[in-house]
């Protein structure tokens, strides 16, 4: 089955509605008060297009008409983006919408990833889920046609998507309706669907925007793949539903230009910029110092860190190295968040540094006790503040003890008991997407178990970790990021390309530390001594012995597809990498 093409002029005019405006209400609403206020500014390759609301109804309301054509039997609503950055990406999501459909931005196949194992995952995928319709661009239009035919799908380009004149019918959905479905990251496996409705997209604006303070003055400068919540929710969702302008860029030119992040927030007066911790760091290890790239900052209100654990000698490295350019301490924040609560579940209040506090890190690790501890003493470990708990979000901490495999029960003793990050509220998804297992094991009652271990000290929330990132060594818990960022500051080893795995060690019963870690160092005896010294390192800092050191080539570590590195893959690449080696 080919890809649809639309013809003719869209013509849609939009009916009042009663109570709370849902999120297509809102593009019309923007679109007929302030037809002319720029909401999306799509940088590419040096040059600019600027989609006004107004563009952005016309555009949207194209592709609304395009998927408004009969389904060929599919009984689905379900509608895949497969999209790189494009002019049409916001628009092609939003007609989805306004054709009473389910939009669901899928990550696109990219060279870092393994072709195979990515086409693998997404055709399991695309068979679960059956869509009405799949947009993507050429270039993968020759794996994507025989899955399309196999489930019955459409197959919709979107260069051609929007051409034409159609009429295209209004559809209505209350608040209660399905408006979206985001995908988890991962590189291979089933994704688990959140499906979210357009009620919960709106009391998550509703009450996020506030404690940020993003407004129709605010502009959102963004690097960030719309297909991870972080991206979706940030710099469209919930600008759009306050009438923020967005100014957007490709993931992948940002990386290989750092600082153009900073020439887009000079140029057009950024206000708010969400990155994940190492997206800080990439900044602090690539942009000049020199004074050769001296962009201005001090129009920033809000740089948040998010989307993986906060690490304050990155902000504090972030803040000193660009201070000149107008980054003040107040500006720097931390938010917790996840795609099955739409996005933010806490953050640190505006115009405060997000606060750093010390806990004896043995209690942590062996107790489940977040005891305070002296700042910068050996046992003591630093913990970032992601602020207090959104309104209408209830935060509880679940016992540990539930976990049979973990020795931190969090049990009586001094300070403050460790444990699970649960979630409930008007925002919080219902379950996942035809996987009544996966949801089943999610919930405890009503509480969607986060997977994070953490506190709340003095009404603030801290995570510790994650379940799943606990490697456990003769009972005590070492936490692997804590491991990671101990290896990411070894000369030698490339920053924030290390991962630390526990292999099951059958003689002992406990699990073995193994280091995987990106280099360029050559020569035998000079990797032996840099993989001497990581080991000299984590034992002082944690009192931890690392069962082994391997050196990799830059880019042999994977990544997910939202630019984290994937601690399950790699860790299935050492043991089959053993394996081979084992069988000579």
């Amino acid at each position: 089955m080919g890809p649809l093409r639309a013809q003719g002029d869209v013509r849609m005019s939009p009916s009042p509605r009663s109570g709370a405006m849902n999120l297509i209400d809102q593009v019309h609403a923007h679109a007929d008060r302030m037809p002319d206020k720029p909401f999306l500014v799509h940088w590419q390759d040096g040059r600019y297009v600027v989609q006004t609301f107004g563009d952005l109804r016309d555009a949207a309301m194209r592709v609304g008409a395009a998927l408004s054509l009969p389904a060929d039997g599919s009984t689905s609503d379900i509608v895949l983006l497969f999209l790189k950055h494009h002019p049409l990406q916001v628009p092609a999501y939003l007609g989805v919408m306004m054709a009473g459909l389910v939009p669901s931005f899928m990550s696109f196949p990219t060279p870092k990833q393994q072709p195979e194992l990515y086409w693998q995952a997404h055709a399991a995928l695309i068979r679960r889920i059956r869509p009405r319709a799949i947009v993507a661009y050429d270039a993968i239009f020759e794996p994507l046609l025989p899955l399309a035919e196999e489930v019955g799908a459409r197959l919709v380009a979107i260069d051609r998507i929007a051409d034409g004149d159609v009429d295209c019918p209004r559809v209505d959905r209350d608040d209660g309706h399905t408006a979206l479905l985001q995908h988890s990251s991962g590189t291979t496996g089933l994704k688990k669907g959140v499906a979210l409705t357009f009620s919960q997209i709106r009391i998550q604006a509703e009450a996020y925007a506030p404690v940020i303070g993003l407004s129709e003055q605010s502009v959102v400068v963004s690097w960030l793949p719309l297909y991870h919540d972080m991206g979706l929710f940030t710099a469209l969702l919930i600008p759009l539903t306050v009438g923020a302008t967005v100014v957007v860029m490709d993931a992948f030119e940002w990386v290989g230009k750092p600082e153009l992040l900073f020439q887009l927030i000079e140029r057009f007066r950024g206000t708010h910029c969400w990155l994940p911790n190492f997206a800080f760091q990439h900044l602090v290890n690539t942009v000049p110092a020199d004074g050769s790239a001296r962009y201005r900052l001090d129009s920033m209100r809000l740089f948040t860190s998010c989307s993986e654990p906060v690490k304050h000698v990155t902000l504090d490295a972030f803040a000193d190295a660009f201070a000149d350019r107008g980054v003040r301490p107040e500006q720097l924040a931390a938010c917790y968040a996840m795609a099955e609560t739409g996005f933010a579940v806490s953050h640190s209040p505006a115009g405060r540094r997000a606060p750093v506090r010390w806990y004896d890190a043995d209690l942590l690790a062996s107790r489940g006790r977040a005891v305070a501890a002296v700042p910068d003493r050996p046992g003591s470990r630093p913990l970032v503040s992601n602020g207090p708990a959104l309104s209408g979000a209830d935060v509880r901490i679940l016992p540990l003890e539930t976990h049979a495999d973990r020795s931190d029960a969090g049990g009586d003793g001094p300070g403050i008991r460790v444990g699970e990050i649960a979630v409930r509220g008007a925002f919080v998804f219902a379950g996942y997407h035809n996987d009544p297992s996966a949801t089943e094991a999610a919930f405890a009652s009503d509480w969607y178990r986060t997977g994070d271990v953490g506190f709340i000290d003095d009404g603030e929330i801290f995570i510790s970790g994650r379940i799943k990132d606990i490697i456990i060594v003769h009972g005590r818990n070492y936490y692997a990021h804590d491991i990671e960022e101990i290896v990411s500051h070894e000369s030698g080893v490339l920053p924030g390309r290390s991962v630390a795995i526990g292999v099951p060690n059958a003689q002992t019963g406990s699990e073995d530390v193994v280091i995987l870690a990106e280099t360029r160092v050559e020569g035998d005896d000079t990797q032996r001594t840099l993989k001497r010294t990581i080991k000299q390192s984590i034992f002082s800092r944690l009192e931890l012995t690392v069962h082994s050191v391997v050196l990799v080539s830059p880019g042999w570590l994977t990544k997910t597809s939202s630019g984290k590195i994937s601690r399950s893959e790699n860790l299935a690449r050492y043991r089959a990498d053993r394996d081979a080696t084992a069988r000579g």
